[in-house]
């Protein structure tokens, strides 16, 4: 269950919501498998430095890895049956390599609040959104594959008080999706080497996403 918003660690001040979390750590996690987990979070991981190698997600409730301030790698991961983001990062610098997603009800990577990405090798099928780029983020995105994505490259604000995303993607290849892509004013995206134009406000994108 989603735990109470009063609930607190009173040691360090940190809300706990994952069902394994890591504060100021260095965290190697290797050949693991996270499976029929029911808090918010899986993996939560809060500014540190992190490798997460050959894991494995499944039947997840809510986010499978959320990495808030982090940096590190998440390498050669699986995820099956996501109900919200299988990847969800904010204000960290993250190399993502070797990724396949299947039934991710939400985002397959969701990067927020001025992260840098850095993704190569994305295989995505049956979901919602592939990659979501907003809030001054820096997206860079090359051999991906999405089939039966809803909409597979979103780019977009959230957040006010954040500056324009870039994203950047190549070798791009998508088959079965209702929109292609979706971009607003102000954000950059760039796929197989084409400037895409504006084709949403951005409220209509949110209404999408968030609704």
């Amino acid at each position: 269950a989603v735990p109470s918003s009063s609930y607190q660690n009173f040691d360090y001040g940190y809300k706990i919501y994952g069902a394994i979390n890591f504060f100021n750590s260095e965290v190697d996690l290797i050949d693991l498998n996270f499976s029929n987990i029911t808090s918010e979070d899986a993996l939560n991981i809060v500014e540190s430095n992190f490798n997460i190698k050959k894991n494995s997600f499944n039947n997840i409730l809510s986010d499978a890895i959320d990495i808030d301030n982090g940096e590190g790698k998440i390498l050669d991961c699986s995820f099956f049956n996501i109900s919200n983001d299988a990847i969800d990062l904010s204000g960290s610098i993250v190399k993502i390599m070797n990724i396949r997603t299947n039934y991710v009800k939400d985002k397959a990577i969701s990067s927020g609040e001025n992260s840098i990405l850095n993704i190569n090798n994305l295989l995505s099928k049956n979901g919602f959104i592939g990659v979501a780029n907003k809030d001054g983020s820096k997206v860079f995105l090359s051999n991906a594959n999405f089939d039966k994505i809803e909409i597979p490259i979103a780019a977009y604000s959230k957040k006010n008080n954040f500056s324009e995303s870039f994203m950047k993607a190549n070798k791009i290849e998508i088959t079965n999706s209702k929109s292609d892509y979706l971009v607003s004013k102000s954000e950059k995206l760039i796929i197989n080497n084409q400037n895409k134009k504006i084709n949403s406000t951005n409220k209509k994108i949110l209404s999408i996403i968030y609704n």
